[in-house]
């Protein structure tokens, strides 16, 4: 991949993996709005990351196997999908008091 060479000598590449960059995404948007919010790490979000994988095989297959999903893939793409819901839900919750559009009531 590209890189490019930041001030202080070390690299980066130009674009942040998927999780990377929704990782930075999460952490700057609560951190504009002036919330401590941490997301959990944990099997959730594990399984978030798979179902990238998964959807990867789906869009991109090498063979006609790759376009069957196991009931295990199923599940585990919809435990990743319901971590991404709750999380995002969550931050949006913590941020709702400072958002521009939010009601004062």
């Amino acid at each position: 991949t590209e890189s490019k060479i930041m001030p202080d000598g070390t690299q980066r590449p130009f674009f942040l993996p998927t999780m990377d960059n929704f990782k930075a995404t999460l952490k700057m948007f609560v951190r504009i709005h002036g919330v401590k919010f941490e997301p959990n790490y944990d099997q959730g979000y594990k399984d978030f990351c798979t179902t990238f994988d998964l959807r990867n095989k789906l869009m991109h297959p090498r063979s006609q196997l790759d376009l069957e999903v196991s009931d295990d893939s199923y599940q585990v793409s919809k435990n990743g999908w319901n971590w991404f819901n709750f999380t995002l839900v969550a931050a949006l919750k913590a941020c709702e008091p400072k958002l521009p559009f939010a009601k004062n009531s």
